[in-house]
């Protein structure tokens, strides 16, 4: 926050600090906006989860696809990274219950869960729609 110097926590609780910056951050225009989250995605008190830009772009790819499930391939062919990366990333969010593996009739595919779903609508209305565009 270029405009911010200094900030006297004693006068505010976790929670009020961090809706300080929240308040903060809804006012940065639109193409400021991934640079600063680029290495700082939030945390949902929902969900409690926090997730970096390349896991938000790999949730993003499973809503944005006409399939409902999705072989690796096809997720490292679109990110352009290599299959390993994507394959760890993958296993991170299916740690945080974001995405699932499941057994097709032609192998092994990957599949967005309930939580993976509502987790993406906390996450578009938090920041694309309080800011009056998308990310």
């Amino acid at each position: 926050m270029d405009d911010v110097s200094y900030i006297n926590l004693t006068k505010y609780s976790p929670y009020e600090f961090a809706e300080l910056i929240i308040d903060k951050l809804r006012k940065v225009d639109h193409h400021n906006l991934n640079a600063k989250l680029l290495n700082y995605i939030p945390k949902s008190e929902r969900f409690n989860y926090v997730l970096n830009h390349h896991e938000i772009s790999i949730l993003r790819g499973f809503e944005q696809s006409r399939y409902k499930y999705r072989a690796i391939d096809k997720i490292t062919q679109e990110s352009g990274e290599e299959k390993e990366v994507i394959r760890k990333r993958l296993l991170i969010l299916k740690d945080k219950g974001l995405v699932d593996l499941i057994n097709k009739p032609k192998g092994q595919k990957w599949i967005i869960t309930n939580n993976g779903k509502e987790y993406l609508e906390y996450y578009y209305y938090e920041f694309d729609e309080s800011s009056g565009s998308g990310i």
